[in-house]
């Protein structure tokens, strides 16, 4: 996953560039995520279930539309509510200028072209993803059990046969222990 920001001035017209970008990489088959930050105090709005909820102790809040969802919960950082996300091809960031990724006006250049953005991200390393997922339930993990995990496999997989070797890889592996066998 490419992990790539911009930052500037409210009304500067990120947002603008931001819906230009997505667009443009959703119709050539990306897949595009988006991570806002904010000088907001909170998201969730006084008064409303969610809110009203966590205030009497509840960790985390899940609202379910008939379209969207949306979950509520203390302020994390930001690497650890990217480990939390889904995976995508590019996860594009507005604001949360603190962290260190590559920035739209400074590493990369946005002219309108998205062959030459994605020319200009592909210089950047990407983050791999690991998902463990036990149960249906996904457990989260830190950063160092994560590329324990994403070594390993990787390296365990780029030696079977039949395996291409491919800087990009997804894996996936399912264990049933009810009947003792592994299924890929």
């Amino acid at each position: 996953m490419f992990i790539v920001g911009i930052s500037g001035p409210t009304g500067s017209g990120k947002t603008k560039m931001l819906e230009e970008i997505v667009g443009t990489l959703c119709e050539k088959g990306f897949r595009v995520g988006v991570v806002k930050c904010t000088n907001l105090e909170k998201f969730d709005v006084k008064g409303k279930d969610t809110q009203r909820l966590r205030a009497h102790g509840a960790e985390f809040a899940v609202g379910l539309a008939s379209s969207e969802s949306v979950v509520f919960m203390e302020r994390k950082e930001f690497w650890n509510i990217i480990d939390l996300i889904p995976t995508v091809d590019i996860l594009l960031v507005e604001g949360c200028s603190e962290v260190k990724i590559p920035r739209i006006g400074k590493e990369i250049k946005w002219d309108g072209n998205i062959e030459n953005f994605l020319i200009q991200i592909r210089k950047f390393p990407q983050r791999s993803m690991v998902s463990l997922y036990v149960n249906g339930s996904k457990i989260p993990l830190n950063r160092f059990t994560s590329n324990l995990l994403r070594n390993l496999l990787t390296s365990f997989a780029s030696t079977l046969k039949g395996v291409d070797k491919v800087k990009n890889m997804e894996i996936k592996i399912v264990l049933d222990t009810s009947n003792g066998e592994l299924q890929t």
